[in-house]
């Protein structure tokens, strides 16, 4: 047994530093008197008759350590460096030997994990995210890895974790250094948070940005109907004031006051959506008479069904009503009825007629007989970043955000749009409005003046 203490001195003394090296060399030292003692009593020598040279010898090795503990400082050096080195390192370090038995933890992450988790003993069992962490680390196979762990008390912790292995590779233990980062992590968190907020504002600003050149493209597009009316209106007085008689002229100038109305509420109503968007106040959803708004719009459009001889047919039933934000839907449902005029043949008819697909929803479906739509264009056509016109039937010019704007608002409103287009032939809009209004998740409370449909 002394041999082989010896020997694995003297394989270590070629690894050690210089002092350890000669405390070392004592050690081998002091061990001869034993080793050689033993060898003497093995054949049978002594110097003196009952003396018992072993125990002599033993006593020699004590007395040569001793003067060397004593006088030379022997092992005072490591615990005192590793005491001054894990008192300088602000993280808390641990050593596991490969049962996972706590061998050692200065004095950081004693304060780090006994404050929260009482005292460790013999392993780090009581503390669960390391010990999960410990225990997953083991499973990889790996020598090193670094983890970022939150416990349940909502502190953050950086964890490294290195294999303690000999020559041959064997595990001898777990080394760990750990760090408390919440403040760190908070932080970190909160940028997350703010840059994220920027990012949305940015978006939110570009986007308002959109919204605003939409608006006032729709304004236009919207006004100039009612302007065309009147001017043209205008003209036709200024030009046969002489022919008309006072009924025929005051016939016209009534046209002129109903389109100078129906302007000033058509600017009305985009003035009022135009605040909202702007605000980025939420829709509001009621309960209305789509057949009323039906015919509103076309009384707003009189003029310029008139000017194509249209017959346009409102087949809906009069109490058909549905659940959306009046405004918004009028305007959509406006859209789609002068593009079927734009696109329609002099002479031509339009047809309004509404379909029940299910208890909770209603299709308004709009067919105009007129020039139809190319289907490279129909795929195209509720696309919000495609701008797409042509002229219509009478030469008509669009802005092209029409039909993208009407989809926007259905979509605002629970609802949809869908288009089917037979070129040279038909063309039919279907739009899909709800007619009852949420009462809770997964039930429904049907409008007041719903209808039904066989």
């Amino acid at each position: 047994m002394i041999l082989l203490g010896q020997i694995i001195l003297f394989k270590a003394l070629g690894h050690l530093p210089e002092l350890s090296r000669k405390q070392a060399k004592l050690f081998i030292t002091a061990s001869y008197f034993p080793l050689i003692a033993v060898v003497l009593y093995s054949i049978g020598f002594t110097f003196v008759d009952g003396l018992d040279i072993i125990v002599l010898s033993f006593s020699l090795t004590g007395l040569l350590l001793l003067v060397g503990i004593s006088r030379y400082n022997i092992l005072d050096i490591v615990p005192i460096v590793k005491q001054r080195i894990s008192s300088i390192i602000p993280d808390g370090l641990l050593v596991l030997d490969h049962h996972q038995q706590l061998i050692f933890m200065n004095e950081v992450a004693t304060a780090l994990l006994e404050s929260q988790y009482g005292k460790l003993k013999h392993d780090v069992s009581a503390v669960d995210w390391l010990s999960v962490t410990v225990n997953a680390f083991k499973e990889e196979g790996i020598k090193k890895k670094e983890v970022t762990v939150q416990d349940k008390n909502g502190e953050w912790y950086n964890v490294m974790l290195s294999l303690l292995t000999d020559r041959s590779q064997r595990l001898k233990g777990i080394f760990i250094v750990m760090r408390n980062i919440s403040q760190r992590k908070r932080l970190e968190i909160q940028s997350e948070i703010l840059n994220k907020k920027v990012i949305e504002s940015n978006q939110a600003l570009k986007e308002l940005n959109a919204q605003k050149d939409k608006i006032l493209s729709i304004i236009g597009h919207d006004l100039k109907t009612s302007f065309h009316q009147i001017t043209s209106l205008a003209q036709i007085i200024k030009e046969n004031a002489g022919m008309f008689d006072k009924t025929v002229t005051l016939e016209l100038i009534s046209d002129i006051d109903t389109a100078a109305l129906n302007g000033g509420k058509v600017l009305e109503d985009l003035l009022i959506w135009a605040k909202e968007q702007q605000e980025f106040i939420h829709i509001r959803p009621e309960v209305f008479n789509l057949h009323e708004v039906i015919d509103e719009v076309m009384s707003f459009l009189n003029r310029l069904i008139k000017s194509k001889e249209l017959i346009i047919e409102n087949l809906l039933p009069a109490n058909a009503s549905v659940y959306a934000d009046r405004n918004m839907i009028t305007i959509a449902i406006r859209n789609i009825i002068v593009n079927a005029i734009k696109f329609s043949h002099p002479g031509g008819n339009i047809r309004l007629e509404c379909k029940i697909p299910d208890p909770a929803h209603m299709n308004l479906l709009i067919t105009d007989h007129g020039q139809g739509i190319k289907p490279e264009i129909l795929d195209k056509l509720f696309n919000p970043g495609s701008k797409y016109t042509t002229l219509g039937t009478g030469g008509e010019k669009g802005n092209g955000l029409g039909l993208s704007f009407s989809y926007e608002m259905m979509i605002r409103n629970n609802g949809n749009i869908q288009a089917e287009s037979e070129i040279g032939k038909t063309t039919t809009f279907t739009l899909t409005l709800p007619t009852v209004k949420p009462e809770e998740p997964g039930k429904y409370q049907h409008a007041e003046d719903a209808f039904s449909m066989n």
